[in-house]
């Protein structure tokens, strides 16, 4: 019941930039906070929100392993580890807000 609700989660935070979350390339162990994602696709619009003027063409990812501490877990980080990035980037042919883009240069 637990992991169902850390699978949710995870696909809640890593849904906006990664495809194929299933639970078949999730390894939780809940107990010891470590969460770990597996051979997933990265979206082409994984990088929009970062306003560069690039796009995804493809990409992948190896594995992102979280690291949540349980016991302290409104006073210590969790931390996200992505390894194995690979990413093939083409230009991006949206036209953009140039006052937009700076805003969320800012913001990130």
């Amino acid at each position: 019941m637990f992991e169902g609700l850390v699978a949710d989660l995870v696909t809640k935070v890593c849904g906006d930039y990664v495809e194929g979350l299933d639970k078949g390339n999730l390894n939780i162990s809940i107990w010891s906070g470590k969460v770990k994602l597996e051979r997933v696709v990265l979206k082409s619009s994984a990088f929009d929100e970062l306003g560069l003027p690039v796009t995804v063409v493809k990409g992948t990812v190896d594995v992102i392993d979280f690291d949540i501490p349980w016991k302290s877990i409104q006073s210590s980080p969790v931390v996200i580890t992505i390894s194995g990035l690979t990413a093939l980037l083409g230009p991006n042919t949206a036209e953009q807000d140039g006052a937009a883009v700076a805003q969320k240069i800012a913001a990130a």
